[in-house]
């Protein structure tokens, strides 16, 4: 999990400079190898098995520098690059991605960028960037699991509820409760 704590004075301050942006959380910051959308239960099952194949070793992960998607001098999304631990978890997401074509998803639409989204433009089209506070330094923290989120929207965002973890570098994965009596949207 990204540290929340150093970046916590960081995501204030931008969004107060920033209110036509909604903000991520710091306890909610993740970074998303692949989106699913809504998924029946079925193919949440199949998603599982083919996940819970993924083979990798732990490894560290530091941010780089900010960024933005979106055209036309626009933002529509705020992140962070991923410096170190780039190349592993650019390999992660390729495992994923095969993951979820074995379990009978179409193929992503869009191209895997490592980064972690901090904020989106309220407004569709995107919003004008201005100055933000500096980033804090962030020392690089461990990545020791994947985890297929089922997101519920909530009065404060979307709420990220654990459907299946999969620690790595060993060999028996973790299920959830939760993955055997709810639809997932991850």
């Amino acid at each position: 999990m990204p540290p929340a704590r150093a970046l916590a004075s960081f995501l204030a301050a931008a969004r107060e400079a920033m209110p036509g942006f909604r903000w991520v959380e710091p306890q909610k910051l993740h970074v998303t190898l692949r989106f699913l959308g809504y998924l029946e239960q079925t193919m949440v099952a199949r998603l599982v098995t083919e996940l819970s194949r993924i083979r990798a070793e732990p490894f560290e992960l530091g941010v780089s520098g900010l960024g933005k998607f979106g055209g036309s001098g626009l933002a529509r999304v705020v992140w962070l690059g991923v410096g170190r631990g780039a190349q592993p978890l650019i390999e992660l997401a390729a495992q994923v991605e095969d993951a979820c074509r074995l379990a009978g998803l179409p193929p992503s639409d869009r191209q895997f960028r490592a980064h972690l989204t901090l904020a989106r433009a309220r407004d569709r089209r995107g919003a004008q960037l201005p100055e933000l506070p500096p980033v804090p330094a962030v020392e690089p923290w461990p990545v020791r699991e994947v985890v297929l989120f089922q997101s519920r929207p909530g009065a404060s965002g979307a709420n990220y509820v654990p459907v299946f973890s999969l620690p790595l570098g060993v060999a028996q994965p973790r299920t959830s409760q939760r993955a055997s009596t709810a639809p997932a949207k991850a």
